[in-house]
């Protein structure tokens, strides 16, 4: 079968764009990354799980590890329809009243909104914010918290009947990266609902089969 000339400046033009569009972003991307080349790796940030070695604990006491909503891109159903959007950070299942803790030493640099969040300052240059708070204020603007000291009370404000913690990290550059990738799944025992949308930028293997073993069933 022979081409007319037409379609082979198509061929040509569209081998083009992508050899244009893989050079730009090839170079940026892990070893293991360029063999995974995730279609949903999230816009916020170059990061890759697996190469940090902060010190960060869990923000809430170790029964609390369900995820209902995960890093990257999320897709939602508003009143006018479907929609596709990426979040910061993760949300995590936790009963109105749960003592929500901060994740390293550090300062409080932010509290309140429309969200009730505390944001600290860490030693380390990175920063953490912890959302959906209920509206008692146990920490105040410019306190000192330890790792492990509770920082607020779980709620639902601005999720009206759905209390759970939306918490957030982001690094000494300032972009977000994926809370999850500082701790180990199967040691935490972190488990997913299956409509958490999941989708992972990851170094290994190995962090992919440990989130597809903890998907819940139910």
């Amino acid at each position: 079968m022979s081409l007319s000339q037409e379609q082979i400046i198509t061929i040509a033009i569209v081998i083009a764009v992508v050899l244009v569009v893989s050079a730009a972003i090839y170079p940026k991307l892990s070893d293991s990354e360029k063999n995974i080349f995730d279609i949903f790796k999230s816009p916020f940030t170059d990061y890759t799980c697996g190469i940090e070695t902060v010190d960060f604990g869990w923000p809430l006491d170790p029964s609390h590890t369900t995820i209902t909503s995960c890093y990257g891109k999320r897709t939602c159903k508003g009143v006018t329809g479907p929609c596709d959007k990426n979040t910061p950070g993760i949300d995590v299942r936790a009963p109105e009243g749960t003592s929500v803790k901060a994740m390293a030493d550090g300062t409080i640099i932010d509290i309140g909104g429309s969200f009730n969040l505390v944001t600290i300052k860490h030693d380390n240059g990175y920063e953490t914010s912890y959302l959906h708070n209920s509206n008692t204020n146990i920490v105040k603007l410019g306190d000192t918290v330890t790792k492990g000291q509770e920082i607020a009370k779980s709620g639902d404000t601005n999720a009206p009947g759905n209390p759970h913690l939306d918490f957030r990290v982001k690094d000494p550059k300032g972009d977000w990266v994926d809370p999850l990738c500082f701790f180990d799944i199967n040691e935490l025992k972190i488990k997913f609902l299956p409509t958490s949308n999941c989708y992972y930028n990851v170094e290994n293997y190995a962090y992919v089969d440990a989130i597809n073993d903890n998907v819940l069933t139910a």
